[in-house]
């Protein structure tokens, strides 16, 4: 079992990821823009380039990511709290 953490994001999914998977040594394994939905869904063409689903694997982990908006996500304008990230490594000493 592996517990995989969602990241939202306003517009900039696809360029966290991008450095998230330079930084961190993964591969972005999906990344799907919202004008990949079918026409009749009615997508506002503003978001077309947004992500609504960004996956990115780092050895045997991963993280999900999408692009949101205020009417989708109230208060995603807002700065998290109470929310950290953390990457724990084995040193390479075999160290703590």
């Amino acid at each position: 079992m592996k517990i995989v953490t969602s990241l939202s994001f306003r517009g900039q999914c696809r360029e966290a990821f991008e450095f998230y998977a330079k930084v961190l040594g993964g591969k972005i394994t999906t990344a799907v823009p919202y004008s990949a939905m079918p026409e009749d869904e009615g997508f506002d063409p503003k978001y077309k380039d947004w992500l609504m689903h960004c996956w990115l694997d780092v050895g045997d982990q991963s993280l999900m990511g999408a692009d949101m908006d205020i009417q989708w996500t109230p208060n995603i304008d807002k700065p998290k709290n109470g929310f950290d990230a953390t990457l724990h490594t084995e040193k390479g000493d075999g160290g703590n």
